[in-house]
């Protein structure tokens, strides 16, 4: 898998492959929270921040990849294809038999604005009234 997501990105592009083992995820098994795969990846952002030269690490790839591997989408060109919110593709993120939601404009990361995120108060606010 780590060769195939080298393959993936530009020749000369830095690549860390976060060490995560099935046993890492099983600890998020039964609705646990997932802090120790965020752990995980907090620590390896970090390291790999640390051995740059600028301190500065691009996650721009992450959603790439996601969207391959999830998906099938092709990545071409550098760009990521198909239509989600930046990690997810909106073909795959839907549970058939559900009331499925698309929230337009809203993304999976905070670091884009703070009411342009899935968390953010106006996402919020118009996503909760599905719950019940």
């Amino acid at each position: 898998m780590a060769a195939a997501l080298r393959a993936a990105v530009p020749p000369g592009t830095p690549v860390s492959v976060v060490p995560l083992t099935r046993r890492t995820w099983a600890a998020t098994l039964g609705g646990r929270p997932v802090t120790p795969v965020l752990a995980a990846l907090d620590g390896a952002i970090d390291e790999a921040a640390a051995a740059s030269a600028d301190g500065r690490v691009n996650l721009e790839w992450l959603a790439k990849l996601s969207y391959e591997l999830t998906a099938g989408v092709p990545v071409r060109d550098g760009a990521g294809g198909g239509v989600g919110d930046g990690i997810v593709p909106l073909e795959v993120a839907g549970l058939a038999g559900a009331r499925n939601v698309v929230l337009e404009g809203v993304v999976h990361s905070p670091r884009a604005g703070a009411d342009t995120w899935y968390g953010g108060e106006a996402a919020v606010r118009y996503w909760s009234r599905f719950l019940l």
